[in-house]
């Protein structure tokens, strides 16, 4: 998936479930790129995977996530702006496309704010493993966190198996976080 605009924005409003949703499993691969995209005002639908979440990327099984999102805005919506949610097997898993590789979601100048949730959310499960690189973006005036993080089993925020102890982390670097409602 490629939304890129170099000039016009490319505009989501007012959708039911997600503005824009990714849901890789088997040994799927996903490869997305938004560059200047605005999702606005997606409102929680029937759907039981989505909670009106302006982007939602789910991963399972053997599959491969890589997202790029630049220069965005997610505010407005009625679940998180971004849900992000690893499960599933390890980079080392042969039935991984381009085995080897770590789930990765890059963030870089974008806006989650304004949303009735969390700004992002970051579930990962199982033996999974997912980088999720923040810089120079914004998460403010949220209804619960502006990022939050969950990880269960064996699974890894960052690659505790790349190179040298500890690995390679997650980069959160530059961010502003405002006025979210469980911020201290």
């Amino acid at each position: 998936i490629d939304l890129t605009a170099e000039q016009n924005r490319n505009i989501i409003a007012g959708n039911s479930g997600v503005g824009i949703g990714v849901d890789v499993a088997s040994n799927g691969l996903a490869n997305v790129t938004l560059n200047n995209v605005s999702v606005t005002g997606t409102l929680d639908g029937t759907d039981p995977r989505w909670n009106g979440d302006g982007l939602g990327l789910k991963r399972t099984g053997s599959s491969l996530l890589l997202a790029t999102v630049t220069n965005s805005t997610f505010t407005g919506n009625a679940g998180d702006g971004m849900d992000v949610d690893a499960q599933g097997t390890d980079r080392f898993d042969p039935n991984q496309p381009m085995s080897g590789t770590a789930n990765m979601v890059t963030v870089e100048k974008s806006a989650f704010d304004n949303n009735g949730q969390n700004g992002a959310s970051y579930r990962v499960r199982g033996d999974a493993m997912l980088i999720g690189d923040v810089t120079n973006s914004s998460f403010n005036n949220n209804g619960q966190n502006g990022v939050i993080v969950h990880t269960s089993e064996t699974s890894s925020f960052g690659d505790p198996t790349d190179g040298l102890p500890p690995g390679r982390r997650s980069l959160l670097d530059g961010n502003t976080f405002n006025e979210n409602g469980v911020d201290d």
